[in-house]
């Protein structure tokens, strides 16, 4: 019995033949989508609203003494519901009060000065030829260092502070100066103690000359009007740029 096997190649398919095949077949035409459309659009609008009130309420904490680092945190993830809680930072602002580090002691003189320390412990020594120059008329010397509302209640971060604050008085030879800590915005808070305080002047070490001269408006009924401030700059720090 013989078996014929055919070994021809199939044969090939043109496009034409492809094309009359699929005759009545029907292809689903692709399904449009517009990634920019209006529904994505609103939904981008309503998160960029959303983080934006809340990093603007961090931002209004921050100018009051509040660390920005921590409410911006709070701020981008709770949005608009950070705003509440905002209002209760700013009710237990007044619960933060000055921690005396040491009591110092005075020259006996008619003039008080407050030293805001917004550099490093041997910026300290910078205020000496000011310090010099009132001779027999300095009276106390109160030497501050300033942290936000949230820093205050760290013990970690107070405890490093009143370290600072202890090397500092070193740089401040006989002057012995009272060493305190005070809650609140780095510039505004050591002026408005001295005004309570019946501080005459106020010597701001380190920082921006522009923003230690930036007061904000006080209102006729605050009481004793803020003393002037004396910027002084870091001396340590400008020779070791040099």
């Amino acid at each position: 019995m013989t078996t014929l096997i055919d070994t021809r190649r199939p044969p090939r398919l043109s496009a034409g033949d492809l094309v009359s095949d699929a005759g009545s077949v029907d292809i689903p035409s692709p399904v449009e989508v517009d990634l920019f459309g209006p529904a994505p659009l609103v939904g981008i609008a309503l998160l960029g609203a959303w983080v934006t009130a809340g990093l603007l309420t961090a931002v209004v904490l921050s100018r009051q003494g509040h660390d920005l680092r921590s409410t911006g945190a709070l701020g981008f993830v709770f949005g608009p519901l950070f705003i509440p809680f905002a209002r209760e930072l700013r009710r237990d602002e007044e619960q933060a009060k000055p921690v005396l580090v040491a009591p110092g002691r005075t020259k006996g003189g008619p003039v008080d000065v407050l030293i805001n320390l917004r550099c490093p412990p041997a910026g300290a020594a910078s205020v000496l030829p000011v310090l010099e120059l009132l001779g027999p008329r300095l009276g106390r010397v109160t030497l501050v260092r300033v942290l936000d509302f949230e820093s205050m209640k760290d013990d970690e971060e107070r405890a490093s502070a009143e370290l600072e604050l202890s090397c500092a008085s070193l740089f401040l030879g006989d002057y012995e100066p009272s060493l305190l800590l005070l809650p609140g915005h780095p510039l505004q808070a050591p002026q408005e103690h001295a005004a309570a305080e019946g501080f005459d002047a106020v010597i701001v070490v380190g920082g921006s000359r522009r923003a230690a001269l930036r007061r904000r408006p006080r209102p006729a009924d605050a009481g004793d009007p803020e003393p002037p401030v004396l910027v002084v700059a870091d001396a340590a720090h400008l020779e070791r740029r040099a």
